[in-house]
């Protein structure tokens, strides 16, 4: 089964994506994380992670090193950045990494801009 990994230190983003998750894809696994290694014992414990939604800003690591680190355990799992930081260093930081990027709050048209596509 299809899974998607969120990984956001803030519960009310979690809880938010969670349901626009189900609503808009309701047979995908969700998998939640709330610091960068949590989200890394995830992954080696997961399989089937085919989307990453990652907050920019956390605690131990911000999103762009988490997805460099994510990125080489999941090649082929989309990556995107989810962010309320929308300064143009940081978007073309995260364009330059090859992650995609997603203001806060996420939207239904934005999750799907990010699905992979089966």
């Amino acid at each position: 089964m299809d899974a998607v990994l969120i990984v956001d230190d803030s519960i009310t983003t979690v809880v938010s994506i969670q349901k626009l998750i189900k609503e808009t894809f309701p047979k995908m696994k969700i998998l939640m994380a709330s610091t960068g290694d949590e989200a890394l014992k995830i992954v080696e414990s997961s399989s089937g992670i085919v989307l990453a939604l990652i907050d920019y800003h956390m605690e131990d690591l911000n999103g762009l090193e988490l997805m460099k680190k994510l990125k080489k355990k999941l090649p082929k799992t989309n990556m995107v950045i989810v962010t309320g930081d929308d300064t143009p260093e940081l978007k073309k930081n995260i364009e330059k990494s090859g992650a995609k990027i997603l203001p806060k709050p996420l939207t239904k048209e934005g999750l799907l801009s990010v699905a992979p596509k089966s």
